[in-house]
């Protein structure tokens, strides 16, 4: 293996190109020394930041954590994350990283004193969603999570991670509907998939209005797939059935090279 690796790594390096991990090992090896300090380049860089912001930390790892807090001056680091939105664990992502911060850091509306030096900011009202959908993901994120914890593979989740329903625009009362598929034996999953979310869309900008009374039109509508084959498949369902749509789903990246 060590063998491979070596000759791999004499590859990508006679083609001058590297991979992901190959950036977050390069950036460790530059800010960390082999005794676990930072370097003086990473001293240096630290200078270069007033503020340092991260978005969606529950899918970070443990290097990417340590590189961040090393170019950080202990004082300007703000991540922000949500352990439900987690789904990069295929790729090293430990979202609890995030859940461990959260429960060691002091709330800030905490009127402890002196003000601690690690807040944390609880943001669980949603303002895009209708209470019928806040509703049912708290019903499933909380189960889920706390089956979880109870196997010994919790992420920190607890009763204040449930989203509060704050929209204050009109919104559907209709329930949230969820609909198990039988998979007709002569047909493919994604073809009886394909057939029904048709069926549905059809039924949308026939037969409904959205809650201010407008009609549906198709880009009122999304689809979200597990990949994006299963997303041209969707795709071309649509077209055959004249329905306008977009695959953002783009290029296959070998195609597209």
């Amino acid at each position: 293996l060590d063998d491979f690796v070596a000759a791999y790594n004499d590859e990508k390096a006679s083609r001058n190109v590297c991979e992901f991990s190959d950036l977050k090992k390069y950036a460790l090896q530059l800010l960390i020394d082999s005794d676990g300090n930072p370097t003086q380049i990473a001293l240096e860089e630290r200078k270069k930041y007033k503020h340092i912001f991260v978005d969606e930390y529950q899918d970070t790892d443990s290097i990417q954590d340590l590189v961040f807090n090393t170019i950080s001056n202990g004082a300007n680091l703000f991540f922000v994350g949500d352990i439900k939105q987690s789904i990069y664990s295929f790729r090293g992502a430990e979202p609890s990283l995030f859940a461990r911060y959260r429960r060691s850091y002091v709330p800030a509306i905490s009127e402890s004193e002196p003000p601690a030096s690690s807040l944390s900011v609880f943001m669980s009202e949603n303002f895009r969603c209708s209470p019928n959908i806040i509703s049912f993901t708290n019903a499933v994120c909380s189960y889920l999570f706390r089956e979880c914890e109870a196997e010994g593979k919790g992420i920190g989740y607890v009763a204040q991670d449930d989203l509060i329903a704050s929209r204050s625009q009109p919104f559907s009362e209709e329930k949230v509907k969820v609909v198990l598929l039988e998979r007709d034996p002569g047909k493919a999953d994604n073809d009886v998939s394909c057939a029904y979310i048709v069926n549905e869309i059809k039924d949308l900008l026939s037969n409904k209005k959205k809650c201010n009374g407008e009609a549906y039109i198709p880009r009122d509508i999304a689809i979200l797939t597990r990949s994006n084959k299963d997303a041209s498949k969707v795709a071309d369902a649509l077209a055959k059935a004249g329905i306008p749509h977009a695959n953002s789903t783009g290029n296959d990246l070998f195609e597209n090279s």
